[in-house]
């Protein structure tokens, strides 16, 4: 599962609210929910 394909199903709606707040920390977010998957 990529960056890409997490953003198209839930990312958008968070990107929308979050991103211009959140910048840095929505992508560590994303790392970590990848890595907890992997994992």
């Amino acid at each position: 599962m990529s960056i890409a394909s997490i953003r198209e199903k839930f990312g958008e709606r968070l990107s929308s609210k979050f991103s211009s707040e959140f910048n840095s920390e929505d992508q560590i977010i994303e790392q970590k929910f990848i890595e907890s998957k992997i994992f």
